[in-house]
């Protein structure tokens, strides 16, 4: 029976390459019917440079997003194309049902012609009384002329339709070429599993970074060679998202405002002292370095990562952190972050959270990164309306938005 059906398979896809292609990975083993979707993968994967990832590791939040989105979108399309190969192959074996019904009714028409004489013979039939005795011939009531007509009229019709048919199949540009469509499935998987793989790639350097969460035994980050990729990357998204839902329980979030300057000359909870501030302000250009010795006092963890960033601007001189600046400066600013990334800031005391779901298109660089380490804040020297930073700035805000883990739970 297998080899049958091995034999049916290759005589099919020989004798309908439109609509099914059989492939044989190894000349002992046994072909198959078309090819399963996920054959693919290790030829989207194979020539992508991972020495660079492509999405920021810090997003956990948006990876998680579009992972999923991305998954979601390689099952869907794999499972359109196991409903195509198994709709090619009824087609096909429909298209042999009706060949060989067509075949016999043929086979049929020819044995009645060859015979015909005698049926037409046998259209007469001797007339018998009840006793059994012959009293003369009277006529059939089976019209055999009439019957083959009708069956060669059945025959012909059964051959127009399924020419018609085999016609629309064998026909790569109709809606009947199975294989142009499973061509056009696995293009739009290929685009789907390549970002796929570099969001998964960017989400696992983050979660090992960022939160100390490593593969396990039971879901191993999947080789690309593996056959069943697709399923071991799902898999491997599930675990670690349930992981990433108990961390979230223990993520903790909170904001610190510390003034660059304090009137007094005193250490106090503040960025530079007086005169590194009057140094810095003629070039609008102000240095400094945050570590944790400093924002220890503020009861913030060594885990703290940056969420968002503001900068107020003042004009008051009120050296306070505990009363915000009713400033209107419009003075636009930027700064530098530990991490190296660039972040424009708008003016006067707009928010410019990191997080893009509470701030302006574009603050996403930076997220999730350290604050400690050295930090550039850039103003610009002229604002809008004539105004100098040198002439008007008095003090400057910086508040950090930061979340980290609460190790006590």
């Amino acid at each position: 029976m297998k080899e049958e059906w091995q034999k049916l398979s290759i005589e099919l896809g020989n004798k309908f390459p439109m609509v099914l292609r059989y492939e044989r990975e190894d000349p002992r083993s046994p072909p198959k019917i078309t090819q399963a979707i996920d054959a693919f993968v290790e030829d989207a994967l194979r020539d992508l440079d991972t020495t660079k990832l492509l999405y920021d590791p810090c997003r956990i939040e948006d990876l998680q997003r579009l992972l999923s989105l991305r998954l979601d979108r390689c099952a869907a399309l794999r499972e359109q194309a196991y409903r195509l190969d198994q709709e090619s192959f009824r087609e096909v074996l429909d298209v042999e049902y009706r060949t060989k019904t067509i075949a016999a009714g043929e086979a049929q028409l020819a044995w009645s012609r060859e015979n015909e004489a005698t049926l037409l013979k046998n259209q007469r039939r001797t007339k018998t009384d009840a006793e059994g005795r012959t009293t003369g011939d009277e006529a059939s009531p089976v019209d055999w002329a009439g019957f083959f007509r009708a069956q060669e009229t059945q025959v012909a019709a059964m051959k127009q339709e399924l020419d018609a048919k085999i016609s629309r199949l064998s026909d790569r540009d109709s809606p009947g070429s199975f294989v142009a469509r499973h061509e056009m499935i696995v293009r739009q998987f290929s685009i789907d599993v390549r970002e796929a793989y570099l969001i998964a790639l960017a989400l696992k350097v983050g979660l090992e970074d960022l939160f100390f969460i490593v593969d396990s035994e039971d879901a191993r980050f999947p080789r690309i060679d593996d056959p069943k990729f697709l399923d071991g990357l799902i898999f491997w998204y599930k675990t670690m998202e349930s992981q990433i839902q108990r961390l979230s329980e223990r993520i903790r979030f909170g904001s610190v405002v510390i003034p660059f300057h304090q009137n007094d000359e005193g250490e106090g909870q503040r960025l530079m002292a007086k005169q590194s501030w009057l140094s810095q302000l003629p070039n609008s250009y102000f240095i400094f370095k945050i570590d944790y010795a400093f924002l220890k006092q503020f009861r913030i963890p060594e885990s703290a990562l940056l969420q968002g960033v503001d900068i107020w601007l003042d004009d008051t001189d009120s050296g306070n952190a505990n009363q915000f600046p009713s400033s209107t400066l419009l003075l636009n600013a930027s700064a530098r972050l530990p991490c190296g990334e660039n972040v424009i800031l708008p003016p006067s005391k707009t928010i410019a959270s990191l997080d893009p779901n509470i701030s302006p298109a574009g603050l996403k660089k930076g997220f999730n990164t350290s604050p400690f380490g050295d930090w550039t804040i850039q103003i610009q020297a002229r604002g809008a309306r004539g105004e100098t930073a040198q002439a008007v700035l008095k003090n400057m805000f910086l508040r950090l938005h930061l979340a980290w883990q609460d190790l006590k739970r």
